[in-house]
């Protein structure tokens, strides 16, 4: 389980979820994509929402988590289903048509298409990604 401290500074759909600043930690310092996570500069705080379980309050330091699965499921809808659908598109522009500019093009409909698929499966689902707030300190 991952888990981060951060202060609620705001609530969210009739108090259900909770928006929360979380300072960035050391293992960010170690990550490969800590230029580009959520804030696309070298800020030392995010922005997180999280599932408001125990009815935090505006002001109230809280600890979030998400389970280390959920973590890693929604890398690979992210980073991995992508990669693959455009791999598929370049590899099918290949076969049917041997030729450069086709292969590009399928590979980029392929990407494009991928992450609206993938928005279309976890907008059903909208909070089974989410972190939850599971204590206030």
């Amino acid at each position: 389980m991952i888990e981060e401290t951060g202060i609620v500074i705001e609530l969210l759909d009739n108090k259900n979820i909770a928006k929360i600043i979380v300072e960035k930690n050391s293992a960010c310092g170690n990550c490969s994509a800590k230029s580009f996570c959520h804030t696309f500069g070298e800020e030392s705080e995010i922005t997180v929402n999280a599932l408001n379980t125990i009815n935090a309050a505006k002001g109230d330091k809280v600890k979030i988590a998400i389970k280390s699965s959920t973590f890693l499921k929604a890398s690979f809808l992210v980073y991995l289903i992508p990669i693959i659908a455009m791999l598929t598109g370049s590899f099918l522009g290949e076969i049917f048509f041997h030729n450069d500019i086709v292969n590009f093009l399928f590979a980029g409909i392929f990407f494009i298409v991928s992450f609206y698929l993938v928005s279309k499966f976890t907008n059903n689902k909208p909070n089974q990604y989410m972190a939850e707030v599971i204590e206030v300190l």
